[in-house]
């Protein structure tokens, strides 16, 4: 039961979240709070996710696929990045960065070409077909982003963004 204050019983407080609130009211000598914002990051993630398969279905693209054009796009001209820089920022085994370079070549958006300060390696650029689908994503991006995110202020936005930075766990 809660009571005016927001407290259960057993004082922990109410979150909203039953899975948290009756960890809470199982086991009051634990403290869950960290485990209910990781909840709610989560949350993020699968609300951005979700919206954004959603909007890349229509143009053929999986939320990877997007992910590589948007990085190559982000890398500023010539958009070019090696494959190992891309499958570190995708959090990808290098296999899964083959196959995902294969469908996006295969579509005309990169293309592989030499190296030139080492021939023995390869650099994935972006066409002009992938600066364009790029483009097309990061718009589809921005959007759901922003549609996900919409009941906060732009203060409190940017309060979030600087809350998880200081856990340097992204990008």
């Amino acid at each position: 039961m809660t009571t005016e204050a927001g407290t259960t019983e057993t004082g922990a407080s109410g979150t909203g979240n039953p899975m948290i609130d009756g960890w809470s009211r199982e086991r009051p000598d634990l403290d869950f709070s960290a485990m209910a914002a990781i909840m709610q990051a989560f949350g993020i993630h699968s609300a951005v996710h979700g919206r954004m398969t959603e909007e890349l279905n229509p143009l053929g693209l999986g939320t990877n696929e997007a992910a590589t054009l948007s990085i190559l796009r982000s890398a500023g001209e010539p958009y070019r990045l090696t494959p190992t820089s891309l499958s570190k920022a995708i959090q990808c085994t290098t296999g899964g960065m083959t196959r995902l370079l294969d469908s996006v070549q295969g579509r005309a958006f990169v293309r592989r070409i030499p190296s030139p300060e080492d021939r023995r390696s390869l650099l994935v650029e972006l066409t002009e077909e992938g600066v364009e689908m790029s483009d097309r994503v990061l718009e589809l991006q921005a959007k759901v982003t922003g549609e996900v995110l919409a009941a906060l202020t732009a203060s409190e936005t940017a309060q979030l963004e600087k809350l998880l930075g200081k856990l340097g766990l992204g990008p």
